[in-house]
């Protein structure tokens, strides 16, 4: 199914992140052929399963090459109660990954902001801790997927599965 999502300028349709798409299902392809074997169950998380992931969080942020500043759970749970919880266009999109034991082995902290321009709906799917293309200019440098050092690419190419293929958006 193609993705796209179009934002009117100049009175003309443009067409964005087409390249960026194609990105994401040619990096797919091409690690889904070289990973290893290793099943992997996405969840999504709600505002009360974000509180209750502090102590995995830590730990799994520990093995992991994220920002330790950005990507603790402080930062992007603090963020997500000041903008995200109390603005009706955004909603929690927060994804565990977990590893054949159920171990938390990745996060992917995101959520999906609605908006509406020129009489057109937009859904856009964004990291917590950054607010791009908002006139509030709330961001975060170094927001990421969060992802143990072991499995890194395996529940990357999972992320972006789930979110292609289970997830409704127009705009990355």
């Amino acid at each position: 199914m193609e993705r796209r999502s179009f934002v009117v300028l100049c009175g003309r349709l443009v067409v964005w992140h087409v390249e960026f798409i194609a990105y994401c299902i040619q990096y797919y392809y091409k690690t889904s052929r070289t990973l290893t074997n290793i099943r992997i169950e996405i969840e999504q998380v709600d505002t009360a399963g974000f509180d209750e992931l502090r102590k995995q969080w830590d730990v799994l942020l520990s093995r992991s090459t994220a920002d330790p500043l950005v990507m603790s759970w402080p930062w992007q749970r603090i963020w997500w109660k000041t903008f995200g919880e109390s603005s009706s266009f955004r909603r929690l999109k927060l994804l565990c990954a977990r590893g054949p034991d159920g171990k938390l082995i990745g996060i992917a902290p995101l959520y999906l902001e609605t908006n509406f321009r020129f009489g057109m709906r937009f859904r856009r799917l964004q990291f917590v801790a950054n607010s791009w293309r908002d006139d509030s200019g709330i961001r975060s440098e170094y927001v990421d997927f969060i992802t143990d050092v072991g499995h890194g690419e395996a529940v990357i190419s999972a992320f972006l599965r789930y979110i292609n293929e289970e997830m409704r958006w127009d705009e990355l």
